[in-house]
């Protein structure tokens, strides 16, 4: 129940100190009680391997041309992801009773905020802008209303058809009004999916839906997102209609989320838990349902702002 209760970042801090604790083991001989800077240095070379940043050799065939195929090129980690990196470090020796300040002795402070990995950083930081001109931009292709379309027939279709399970045709009620809400919302994937049912109020005449978000990532001071979203002419993208049946569904499926959680997850044996749904849940649902090229689409609508 508390690993389902973690949220993201503590969750990816987690797996984080399972990666270092195992590098730590299989280099040095070291654990994280006494790591040394130097060992934090190598460890966030080490993960620069798996970097999705791609640096073209001024010689690459593929210097500044955007192409599928591949090259021998280094992949790096952005600036951002070592940053990210580091924090979660400096959040993972605290935990182990490493708070203090920098020191070069085992066990006595907290390595990852060194100088050393400082120095580290700012190289890194001052190795990519002086590449940024070699480093191809990736943008998410634009997600329009006749993708909607062509996404919400695809799943109606199959809630029509391919349903083997009532696990199955939640999934599928669950994605059609998610996918809708975010679309004509434009909110985050990771907000929308903390979004509480009793957040969502009828207008007079059911003539539109007013959503009060209060529980984001985004939001940390108490204040709200609040917007409305009316009924589409077009009944095959409304998304009004897909979160009445949505919610009509799970009351005849008696999966009850007029409390808590208005979008759930599933976990693997497909119960339906009483947690945020979160946009990487999204993406392992939809995984076995959508042919990749649908899948394109969603990956575009999940990062939408």
């Amino acid at each position: 129940m508390a690993r389902q209760q973690a949220t993201p970042y503590q969750k990816q801090r987690g797996a984080l100190g399972v990666e270092l604790s195992q590098f730590l083991e299989s280099t040095s001989k070291r654990d994280i009680c006494s790591a040394i800077p130097d060992d934090v240095v190598d460890f966030l070379i080490w993960k620069d391997n798996f970097g999705k940043t791609v640096v073209h050799f001024d010689t690459c065939p593929l210097f500044g041309v955007k192409s599928g195929s591949s090259c021998v090129c280094p992949k790096r980690l952005a600036y951002g992801s070592v940053d990210s990196i580091i924090g979660k470090l400096r959040a993972i020796f605290s935990k182990y009773g490493r708070s203090a300040g920098d020191s070069f002795f085992p066990g006595i402070a907290n390595p990852a905020a060194s100088p050393l990995v400082k120095s580290y950083l700012s190289a890194v930081r001052e190795e990519q802008e002086q590449l940024v001109a070699r480093v191809v931009q990736r943008q998410a292709e634009p997600f329009f209303l006749q993708d909607l379309v062509f996404l919400s027939s695809e799943i109606a279709k199959r809630m029509n058809v391919h349903v083997r399970s009532s696990a199955q045709l939640f999934v599928l009620a669950r994605d059609q009004a998610f996918f809708k809400v975010q679309f004509f919302g434009g909110d985050r994937a990771g907000d929308l999916g903390r979004m509480k049912t009793k957040e969502i109020l009828y207008f007079p005449g059911k003539k539109a839906l007013l959503f009060n978000h209060t529980l984001t990532k985004s939001l940390r001071d108490s204040t709200s997102n609040v917007f409305a979203l009316k009924h589409h002419a077009d009944s095959s993208v409304c998304l009004v209609t897909a979160v009445e049946v949505y919610i009509r569904l799970c009351d005849l499926l008696k999966i009850s989320i007029r409390q808590g959680f208005l979008f759930r997850p599933l976990n693997p044996p497909g119960e339906i838990l009483p947690a945020p749904f979160e946009s990487a849940a999204l993406r392992r649902g939809s995984r076995h349902i959508f042919a990749k090229s649908q899948l394109l689409l969603i990956g575009t609508l999940l990062y939408m702002v």
